[in-house]
């Protein structure tokens, strides 16, 4: 584990542990700045990313799962959260509430059939948390596969379908314009697309 501590801030470096079993933190952790990936390692060795944090988010439990950790996807600033006022505690119970209902979406997600209406609703989910309808994919294709269930071949073929299909346009510098409407309509209605044919339900995936 790779953490610098300077009292309670701490910077974790790229693919370093925040928190786990081992290394478990006193408080859960508000992430400043950078990405965190929430992993699950099965006994058979499987990992599954259970989700990620973005700047403002909470990771971390004062006792972890075991199989629970929390990595630092790029390099990571996080602060323990710290109890205050009524103010700040209705900030923080609001924060709580947000990181619930993120697991309720990721469980949503992965309950979903077909692997391009998984692929859509991730795409959705990142649109709806801030970064709007333009950006560069902050996350690899691979954490992707892992945290839907897919193949990462799945994958990087969903979203030529999406491009060929006017959902996502291809800019410079890797930037890519997404139809929000549009992909939240393939997330609802079974993974349909317009102007390709009838979708398996299962194709690609690994679990």
């Amino acid at each position: 584990m790779h953490i610098v501590r300077t009292n309670r801030p701490r910077l974790h470096l790229k693919d370093s542990v925040i928190c786990s079993r081992d290394a478990g933190a006193a408080t859960p952790l508000v992430v400043d700045g950078g990405l965190a990936r929430l992993c699950l390692y099965l006994p058979d060795g499987q990992r599954v990313v259970a989700g990620f944090a973005f700047a403002g988010e909470v990771v971390g439990l004062a006792q972890p799962q075991p199989s629970m950790v929390v990595e630092a996807v790029t390099t990571t600033w996080t602060h323990e959260w710290s109890n205050g006022d009524d103010a700040v505690a209705i900030d923080e119970a609001q924060m709580l509430s947000a990181a619930l209902s993120r697991a309720m979406a990721v469980l949503a997600m992965r309950s979903r059939h077909h692997a391009h209406a998984r692929l859509a609703a991730f795409l959705v989910d990142l649109i709806d948390r801030g970064f709007g309808t333009s950006f560069a994919l902050p996350i690899a294709r691979s954490d992707i596969g892992d945290h839907l269930g897919l193949t990462v071949h799945t994958v990087s073929r969903i979203l030529s379908d999406f491009k060929r299909c006017g959902l996502i346009d291809a800019g410079p510098s890797r930037i890519l314009s997404f139809d929000r409407i549009a992909l939240q309509a393939v997330a609802d209605q079974g993974g349909q697309l317009p102007h390709l044919a009838s979708i398996d339900a299962l194709p690609g995936m690994v679990h």
